[in-house]
């Protein structure tokens, strides 16, 4: 880049800097800032416990365990501030933009590197969970990261692509699947080596954990025993809104009943006590075969999901964006969303890629 160019994309990330900043400062003093609710509280008490009492736990990961374990070690070297705590998740985030950046510039050119920051920089959803105390921020940058190992000239980009995904896959059970694609994609072309690097890096990262469990607790799970009790909430009799509808037998939507409720009624179903991999396993199964017997509705019900996937609103789930918007300025700002802007891009991305 020409210091013209360098002077553009570090305006622009300071931009982005700047507005999540804004967004942090101009909620402290308002609700939830200090008190958080739902995940935001799971977390926090898990930090905390990880950070003064117990640094390994006593059962199998139940939750998805890298941004736990690093709020609990910023607890540890600098207290519990909440504050501080934001604006250390904000200066993440801005680095996942800048990585964003240079591997689109490195893959396409500089004009398409900064639309690609510009859309990243102002964002809503992106600017909120910066400055949100939830794992959700941490995902982006994974796949931020993965991309620009992906875009460099070395001989060692695979493996720290895969090692990327894997820490996201810690982030977000789900992005497992990237790494897979990924190899899947790889093995396709031929290119076997780099196809066995993303797997290994990918494995590198989740090993500790799948090691950890196994120690802890007596029992084989990879990451999480999240699983089958998350498909189980999304598929069955009881939910056909295609939105977060707990079970009857949940005591309320949060991560401790979750995962104490599922134990308990799964127990009472099979009559006996059960590890967290055979709790997974089982409501795995249940979710299977409720999809198997009824699925015209799992089509309509994956249907409305897609629907609300691309739209403008930003589904509430531990918070609600616009009833946030109430204490700041930031979040009322006609900032980029998904559905009417981003959704589009994305498609147009994806058609022209392949």
């Amino acid at each position: 880049m020409n210091p013209r160019q360098r002077a553009g994309a570090f305006g622009l990330l300071a931009a982005a800097l700047l507005i999540r900043v804004l967004l942090v400062l101009s909620m402290r003093g308002h609700p939830y800032f200090d008190t958080p609710i739902v995940d935001s509280a799971a977390y926090d008490r898990w930090g905390w416990v990880i950070a003064t009492k117990s640094f390994w736990g006593e059962r199998a990961f139940y939750q998805d365990p890298l941004y736990p374990y690093g709020l609990g070690i910023f607890y540890k070297i600098f207290g519990r501030d909440f504050l501080w705590v934001r604006l250390a998740q904000v200066v993440i985030g801005t680095f996942g933009l800048w990585m964003l950046f240079e591997a689109v510039r490195r893959i396409v050119n500089y004009p398409t590197a900064m639309v690609a920051l510009a859309i990243g920089a102002f964002t809503k959803t992106f600017v909120f969970y910066d400055a949100t105390l939830l794992k959700e921020f941490l995902g982006p940058v994974a796949i931020e990261a993965a991309l620009f190992f992906w875009s460099l000239d070395r001989k060692w980009k695979w493996l720290a692509m895969g090692a990327a995904l894997g820490l996201g896959a810690l982030v977000r059970g789900n992005l497992l699947l990237v790494p897979l694609a990924a190899a899947a994609m790889l093995a396709a072309r031929r290119e076997w080596k780099p196809a066995g690097l993303v797997m290994a890096g990918a494995l590198l990262c989740i090993l500790p954990v799948t090691i950890r469990n196994a120690v802890v607790a007596k029992d084989f799970v990879l990451t999480t025993a999240q699983f089958g009790p998350n498909l189980y909430i999304g598929n069955n009799a009881g939910n056909l809104s295609g939105r977060y509808q707990p079970p009857p037998f949940l005591e309320a939507g949060a991560p401790e009943f979750e995962e104490r409720d599922f134990r308990a009624e799964a127990e009472r179903r099979l009559r006996r006590p059960l590890k967290s991999s055979e709790i997974d396993a089982y409501w795995r199964g249940q979710s299977l075969d409720w999809i198997g017997g009824n699925f015209g509705a799992f089509l309509g019900v994956t249907g409305k999901r897609l629907l609300m996937m691309v739209s403008s609103f930003e589904i509430p789930d531990n918070y609600d964006i616009p009833f946030m918007g109430r204490f700041s300025a930031v979040l009322r700002m006609p900032l980029f969303t998904f559905g009417l802007f981003t959704a589009p891009l994305a498609a147009a991305g994806l058609y022209l890629s392949w």
